[in-house]
């Protein structure tokens, strides 16, 4: 299924996914940036109101020590004119 992003950045949920999901007015969804993917998740059901939860079993902590570590290591390396 595809979608067009209007100039205002919104998108449709295709009809048959919201049927499956049961998305309706006011229905919340979360997207998870994966670095090389995007991820749009329902809120509701298993994780509570907030998305508690949602991001578990992905090791993000770790991504984010390693980019820090990559970052730090770029801003120590000396200049060249």
């Amino acid at each position: 299924m595809n979608t067009l992003l209007s100039s205002r950045g919104q998108t449709v949920v295709p009809s048959a996914l919201r049927r499956k999901y049961g998305l309706g007015v006011n229905s919340r969804l979360a997207w998870i940036d994966e670095g090389t993917s995007i991820r749009v998740v329902p809120l509701g059901g298993t994780t509570d109101k907030y998305g508690i939860g949602l991001t578990k079993g992905l090791n993000l902590s770790a991504s984010l020590r390693t980019a820090r570590a990559i970052e730090r290591a770029r801003e120590k390396r000396p200049r060249t004119a």
